[in-house]
């Protein structure tokens, strides 16, 4: 069973793990605490409490939190970097981080040459991390505050529901730039020392591309993804390696549900919830009760 690191204490404890892998190769936890080093530093030097923060590589999007939240700093997600959501922004923050349009003037890369720093804090309790910007159910902005605790809660919620497998790495087809890809593809392998691919996964053959390279995963997706899944795909290259399919974001009919579960000889587990209430209930609709 994979032990849970909260993430208030991550970076003082700092298990051994592979943190990531993508296009680049894996990135272990001390090439990761490097990085999160090199953006505390950027950021240090930039005056502000609220950050804008949008990169399309998870694993340094993950560093920018971390870095952000140890300056005790508030990292405000956008679902997307288009310029409409730059408006709806830039009243409200200090500035932008990641891979927003030049418009926004965004801080880009973190220093190079940066020292590792070691004195990392436990995060407070009550400490505001993330700021989530979304539509909303009406087509009105809302922003929702996330605190250390309520984050760590909701992951420590997860994994005893489902304590998965330390050796199954996260493929996803969500972004984590949404409450429900950042909970379950980014934050809960992080803290649980399971690896997730720094790319979505845009088709069905990335998935099975991906898939086929390791010995276990598990796949983050949704409705509309899974019902995409055609039998023609190569499904075989995969067979007997997926642990579980996740899926959230609007309902998943019975026919999809039972179909992927087929395909990817695994249940398919649904989760309901919000990005005001994180998730609160669940049903795998491939059992008999």
């Amino acid at each position: 069973m994979a032990e849970l690191t909260p993430l208030a204490q991550w970076l003082r404890r700092q298990p051994r793990q592979i943190v990531a892998r993508g296009a680049a190769g894996e990135l272990d936890s001390d090439q990761f605490v490097a990085r999160v080093s090199a953006w505390r530093a950027t950021l240090a030097l930039q005056p502000g409490e609220r950050f804008a923060v949008h990169h399309e590589d998870s694993g340094e999007f993950l560093a920018i939190l971390l870095a952000l939240w140890q300056l005790q700093r508030i990292a405000c997600i956008a679902s997307d970097n288009q310029s409409t959501s730059v408006t709806q922004l830039q009243n409200r923050v200090d500035g932008f981080i990641g891979d927003f349009p030049a418009a926004a003037n965004p801080l880009r890369n973190a220093r190079h040459d940066a020292a590792a720093f070691s004195d990392w804090a436990v995060l407070n309790a009550d400490h505001v991390l993330l700021e989530i910007h979304t539509s909303g159910s009406s087509g009105a902005p809302k922003t929702i505050a996330k605190t250390v605790t309520q984050l760590d809660q909701e992951l420590a919620a997860l994994q005893a529901r489902w304590p998965g497998d330390i050796d199954s790495q996260l493929l996803t087809t969500v972004s984590h730039h949404h409450f429900y890809g950042l909970m379950i593809a980014l934050l809960w392998p992080f803290s649980t020392g399971r690896s997730f691919d720094t790319r979505i996964c845009e088709l069905p053959e990335d998935i099975i591309c991906r898939a086929a390279l390791l010995p276990r995963f598990i796949l983050v997706s949704s409705p509309s993804h899974l019902a995409r899944f055609s039998p023609t795909f190569n499904w075989s290259a995969v067979a007997g390696r997926c642990v579980a399919a996740y899926s959230s974001a609007a309902p998943l009919t019975r026919a999809d549900s039972q179909h992927a579960a087929a395909l990817l000889q695994a249940p398919v587990r649904e989760i309901y919830g919000s990005s005001e209430t994180g998730a609160i209930a669940w049903r795998c609709q491939q059992e008999a009760d």
